[in-house]
């Protein structure tokens, strides 16, 4: 995949330290791995504006206390696959698609509880695979793409 190839190089340039494995179903993960798989939905609000959310994989998302917190207009729905791909160019909903965002304004929105993890995984735009990284080279990643700005975080 060349853009997975791509964000890794990008990844390695920064010196962030990762580790890509193939990616398993939670049924069939170890338990005892200290490190957390995370969700990521590509939202839009009715005027338009989107939202990258990302949280804890065993969390539950209540969309209208998040449209609250954000204060998104009126009702969340899930943006088209068109939409992804002409705003992230890319088919995979994570924050490392960020790495090929176009010029479109992408409100990036962190679960709290995601601040004091080791380490938390995400898709490298391969769904087959994850590369666990920690939040704070995840900061220094969107930092590096002028994207920290953008970030707020919010209790999922």
């Amino acid at each position: 995949n060349f853009y997975a190839v791509g964000l890794l190089r990008m990844l390695t340039a920064l010196e962030i330290t990762m580790e890509t494995v193939r990616y398993r179903e939670k049924s069939e993960r170890e338990d005892d791995l200290p490190t957390t798989y995370c969700k990521n939905l590509f939202l839009k609000d009715r005027k338009g504006s989107f939202y990258l959310v990302i949280y804890k994989e065993d969390s539950i998302l209540d969309l209208k206390l998040l449209k609250k917190q954000v204060k998104a207009y009126r009702n969340f729905t899930f943006a088209s696959h068109a939409e992804l791909k002409t705003i992230m160019k890319v088919n995979c909903v994570t924050p490392f698609s960020l790495v090929y965002l176009s010029t479109a304004k992408v409100q990036i929105v962190i679960a709290k509880s995601l601040l004091q993890e080791t380490s938390i995984n995400f898709h490298p735009l391969d769904g087959r695979f994850t590369t666990r990284i920690s939040f704070d080279d995840l900061e220094l990643f969107l930092k590096s793409l002028g994207r920290y700005r953008d970030v707020q975080f919010v209790d999922i």
